[in-house]
């Protein structure tokens, strides 16, 4: 198994993408720290994929500076290291113009979106210095480089994770610590379709996937599995030569659109 033995945190644990990475680590025989502000919604899903001793709980809000000092101390003293960080939580956007702007909610959204990402630099990068090696990946979003009417709140979020990213690259490359991003287009996901249920409250999944269908040249929505396998190939041995990359993980979109 490729990640015996090894330890990675994963911020945004109890969500559909963040969840699917924890799986796919765990499957490989990694150690997980799980991190997410809903301690019932970590739990349960814990129980549900039946994750056991290699796993350690860690409800905490990412935008609060002691809390991600000690979600990233309790990971060293339960397993001694961090071997990569898969830097995610994150919420969307209010789909409003900036004219219509809600300002608490763009507040909110930087809080998590950037300075949850920051806070998370700022410390598991201090451990991964002193240890000597260490991989990050954020999520950042396709929107971070293709924009929409609407998605300014979302898109500046996302935007500002890539510049994030690229500027740790920089300083962490000398301490063998490597930081990317990924740029998930659109995504099989709960968040995603709680979205499009705000207008229409009766579409089914298999509806939503549909809509979106036209707009991506692969033709469909990328399914959690598929983005587990880029974020583990960023934290892998695979990608030893790869840092301040964006990784599109989007069908086409980008593509189509640049």
């Amino acid at each position: 198994m490729r990640f015996s033995g090894k330890t990675i945190i994963i911020t945004g644990a109890a969500g559909t993408i963040g969840k699917a990475v924890a799986n796919a680590f765990y499957q490989e025989g990694a150690n997980l720290a799980l991190v997410d502000c809903n301690k019932e919604a970590l739990e349960r899903v814990c129980r549900e994929e039946g994750w056991n001793e290699r796993t350690l709980l860690l409800p905490s809000d990412v935008t609060d500076e002691k809390q991600v000092e000690e979600y990233v101390a309790k990971t060293v003293e339960r397993f001694g290291a961090v071997d990569a960080f898969f830097n995610n939580a994150g919420i969307t956007g209010n789909r409003k113009t900036i004219a219509e702007f809600d300002i608490e909610h763009f507040r909110k959204l930087m809080d998590i979106n950037v300075t949850g990402i920051a806070l998370g630099l700022k410390y598991v990068l201090q451990q991964m210095y002193r240890q000597g090696s260490g991989s990050v990946i954020n999520t950042s979003s396709q929107k971070g480089k293709v924009f929409a009417k609407g998605s300014a709140d979302y898109a500046a979020s996302k935007s500002a994770v890539i510049t994030l990213t690229k500027i740790a690259a920089m300083e962490s490359a000398e301490k063998n610590v490597r930081v990317n991003c990924i740029m998930p287009g659109i995504v099989h996901s709960k968040m995603l379709v709680d979205v499009k249920r705000k207008g229409n409250p009766d579409l089914s999944v298999e509806e939503i996937g549909r809509s979106f269908g036209d707009s991506i040249p692969i033709g469909r929505w990328c399914e959690p599995e598929e983005l587990a396998k880029a974020v583990m190939f960023l934290a892998s041995d695979d990608a030893s030569y790869i840092t301040g990359a964006e990784l599109h993980i989007d069908g086409g979109m980008t593509a189509n659109s640049l």
